[in-house]
């Protein structure tokens, strides 16, 4: 019999934060600042480390993510001070 997934959660925070509990099983906890993924297992009533070996690419990601969106700000100010320049 197939089980219904929609209650799993998604979590992201930083490694220093507690994780939630009471969750369901297979919910998620993505330490953003170190890129380890943690999945909960009701059964040990317990996170564990989800492949430590891809964490260094999600870290890698979120890095790039903070990266490119510095980058749109960037870009953002600039249209703003051009606007003001054709609007002055």
């Amino acid at each position: 019999m197939a089980t219904l997934l929609t209650a799993i959660k998604r979590f992201i925070g930083d490694s220093s934060e507690g994780k939630p509990t009471g969750v369901p099983s297979g919910s998620t906890f993505l330490e953003k600042d170190t890129g380890n993924l943690y999945i909960f297992s009701v059964g040990d009533n317990a996170w564990q480390l989800k492949d430590e070996t891809t964490a260094a690419l999600r870290l890698e990601l979120i890095k790039r993510d903070d990266e490119v969106l510095a980058e749109l700000k960037k870009v953002n100010e600039n249209l703003l001070l051009v606007v003001e320049a054709l609007d002055g």
